[in-house]
């Protein structure tokens, strides 16, 4: 297989999240029940080696998945990249390729009537209007989200979220601050509504420095990306040593931990997993295979990506369609991925979110497994 198949260069440099390095990663065998969680780790082990190993399935010519995504905000390559990166991973050799378009150029009645889109993927940090989102379903398109603003809703063909919604995340906040700043982001407003009432600042790294040492701030959390992130922590440190800093997914980034002493920003908040430090050889197979396929570690929502893209294939049968893909998903309310046991509701929800606590350990973020949060 050639590198970069099935991938619309086009697009993909339009927009510039693909990498052109490329692993080629063929399909596991097709299944067509509910899939139980893997206890003992051997669906993972069997999906890693046939995503890996195996050879291509039978769809149409020209099949792509379609990927939602916003990269418009500020860093939205290192918190989107990551999680497209590993949906592609996921699919590779299934001969299902990647179709991109920003969130804000959604024409659902067009991809409802292009038959060669078998799927969509929100990506991470993405808002989908809930009537755009409902209009693919109803469509008969089905939806897989890595996105903690996806809000479900009516509509013919199933939906399966990959991470827990916002509002979770910021209850594990909540619990562990008395401020919160933020960029003005769509993704970073959302957050802030969800959480109890506390002073809120706004503004550059500066003025918010300002406001949290004038109300005297015993924890802040930011909302905003990783590069106003790290200038902010150096503002605190000069200005409020004594507040703890906690920064959210959208600034939980590799990229984050590289730039910031880990004395300024030691916590970070995100409903992804983290397979990076693990030495599970299982895990160490998939971030060696991610690395290989990008020349990156694999960011957040990578593992999330990855599961996605093997369960749309699982789910896909030997004829990956968009009917065969809809049917396959609307029987399957278990799963056993890289990310752990998945498990959804009626409405494609999780049936157990979390979001879990990270520590900076020298230059990497490793998950305090004594801090999750579940609904």
């Amino acid at each position: 297989m050639v590198p970069g198949a099935g991938v619309e260069p086009a697009r993909a440099e339009a927009h510039g999240i693909l990498s052109p390095a490329r692993l080629p990663v063929p399909p596991s065998r097709p299944a067509r029940r509910a899939y139980r969680p893997a206890a003992s780790g051997l669906l993972v082990v069997a999906l890693l080696a046939s995503a890996l190993t195996g050879c291509g399935g039978g769809q149409p010519p020209g099949a792509v998945v379609l990927v939602i995504q916003d990269a418009s905000e500020a860093d939205a390559r290192d918190v989107v990249t990551p999680g497209v990166l590993g949906l592609e991973l996921g699919l590779q050799g299934s001969g299902l390729g990647i179709r991109i378009v920003e969130a804000d150029d959604l024409d659902p009645a067009e991809q409802v009537s292009d038959d060669l889109v078998v799927a969509a993927v929100i990506a991470p940090f993405t808002h989908v209007p809930g009537g755009s989102e409902s209009e693919l379903r109803e469509g008969g398109i089905p939806v897989i989200s890595l996105s903690e603003l996806t809000g479900g809703g009516a509509g013919h063909a199933p939906l399966r979220a990959f991470v827990s919604p916002l509002a979770q995340q910021a209850d594990a906040a909540g619990a562990l601050i008395t401020c919160v700043a933020g960029d003005g982001s769509t993704w970073s407003e959302a957050f802030i509504d969800h959480l109890p009432p506390m002073p809120v600042f706004r503004g550059g790294p500066a003025a918010v420095a300002v406001g949290v040492a004038d109300e005297g701030c015993r924890g802040v959390a930011w909302t905003g990306g990783a590069t106003a992130g790290a200038a902010l922590a150096g503002f605190l440190a000069r200005t409020s040593p004594n507040t703890m800093y906690v920064v959210t997914s959208r600034a939980r980034t590799g990229g984050f931990a590289e730039t910031v002493d880990v004395a300024l920003a030691p916590r970070g908040l995100c409903p992804c997993v983290d397979l990076t430090t693990s030495v599970d050889p299982v895990a160490q197979r998939f971030v060696h295979a991610y690395q290989s396929a990008n020349g990156l570690d694999a960011g957040p929502f990578a593992v999330e990506g990855f599961d996605a893209g093997r369960l749309l294939v699982a789910a896909g049968g030997a004829q990956p369609r968009r009917v065969s893909i809809a049917e396959g998903l609307a029987e399957t309310s278990r799963y056993g991925g890289l990310g752990g046991p998945y498990a959804w509701d009626d409405q494609g929800g999780l049936v157990d979110p979390s979001v879990r606590m990270y520590e900076r350990v020298g230059l990497r973020w490793v998950e305090l497994s004594s801090t999750r949060f579940a609904a």
